[in-house]
């Protein structure tokens, strides 16, 4: 045999010990320890369409004890006994200022609010708000709870009714869930709030045939603008994403609340009856001072340069406006952004488009990033 064919064999043998090497390994990996393991590739070809499983370590809730245990603020304690079992979600109703805790797949439909304690500047408190009591972080307890499409688990939600605006942080025990409180200034570093003008009964001005309302136009342009701001870390609160009916007052508490840096209101102009001609972007301003560095005549200002190099549209200017309810009731910088006049044909074709509702939305957002820097 010469020393070809040697090296040929050489590598054939080589090849045959490296394939028995790798099964050996895999059965080895098979029943390692006495344990079964199914092998990726036989899972994939069995259940090609199965879902990734992430194991439920019990590390989390370990450290959300840790958390609630050094937890020195004010918090909502809710036993699980006392709700059922069931999917607990959680949701911010900051415009009610009320928290929403729904509990899916519940096998009762009844609460014991017993079960619900609550700590509050280092008072506790537990079950059924007692009228008056100002100590207590409740202002109420409502449970409601309907039967769910399998008729046999129900949908039970409680809201619980704050006195004041608070971000909440939901935390999961063995025996308990907890509704951590902080003020909106200790979790945020920036805060503006978005009012979408009018809304519900109060349709706001309209176009001379009255076929197109303000407040359908205001609440397409805020949620344009919330699109830009969901992509920042800017913290902020709308009083309305809906077509419902917020009151002036809720409008002025939700910034005075949570303290805004900027309150913006938007809005939509008209001219008097028989005249069509008036047209451009407008910002109203009150000479109220606020504790802001920032002056409400300074974010009008700011306002309407960026609103009109973004859109093009004609600069009309700023208005002080002292009599206006926002204008008197805000303790931070607010300003009423008037977008178009809805009475114009001109204007009202730019707002009626998206891309112009888009350009609107851009110049808002442009100037409150160039105000809060």
């Amino acid at each position: 045999m010469d020393i070809k064919q040697w090296r040929k064999l050489t590598a054939q043998c080589v090849s045959l010990f490296a394939l028995l090497l790798l099964a050996c390994v895999g059965i080895s990996n098979h029943y390692l320890d006495g344990s079964f393991t199914v092998m990726a590739d036989e899972f994939e070809d069995e259940y090609p369409d199965a879902p990734e499983i992430t194991p439920v370590a019990e590390e989390p809730v370990q450290k959300a004890n840790r958390e609630i245990l050094d937890w020195q603020g004010d918090y909502i304690k809710v036993d699980k006994q006392s709700v059922g079992a069931g999917e607990v979600y959680l949701t911010n109703d900051y415009m009610e200022k009320a928290l929403l805790l729904q509990v899916e797949h519940a096998e009762t439909k009844s609460v014991e609010l017993q079960g619900i304690a609550r700590r509050y500047n280092g008072q506790l408190r537990q079950g059924k708000v007692q009228k008056k009591d100002v100590g207590d972080l409740l202002k109420s307890i409502k449970v409601s709870g309907k039967k769910e499409k399998n008729a046999v688990t129900f949908s039970v939600q409680i809201k619980l009714s704050l006195h004041k605006v608070m971000e909440p942080t939901l935390y999961e025990t063995e025996d308990a869930y907890y509704v951590m409180l902080s003020n909106p200034r200790e979790v945020f570093d920036k805060i503006i709030v978005v009012d979408a003008g009018h809304g519900g009964n109060d349709e706001g001005t309209y176009t001379t045939d009255g076929k197109y309302e303000e407040k359908a136009y205001t609440l397409a342009v805020v949620e344009e603008l919330k699109k830009l701001f969901d992509q920042t870390n800017v913290k902020v609160y709308y009083t309305r994403l809906e077509d419902k009916e917020v009151s002036k007052k809720d409008r002025v508490s939700l910034a005075n609340d949570v303290q805004a840096d900027l309150f913006i209101s938007v809005h939509c102009n008209a001219s008097n009856p028989g005249d069509s001609s008036s047209h451009g972007v407008e910002a109203l301003y009150s000479k109220r001072k606020t504790k802001s560095a920032i002056s409400n005549k300074q974010l009008a200002e700011v306002l309407l340069d960026e609103v009109v190099n973004e859109t093009g549209r004609r600069k009309r200017g700023v208005i002080r406006r002292e009599d206006l309810y926002l204008m008197h009731h805000s303790k931070v910088p607010v300003s009423i952004v008037e977008l178009a006049y809805i009475t114009n044909k001109s204007d009202m074709k730019y707002l009626s488009q998206k891309k112009g509702r888009q350009k609107f939305a851009q110049g808002i957002y442009n100037g409150a990033i160039r105000l809060l820097g």
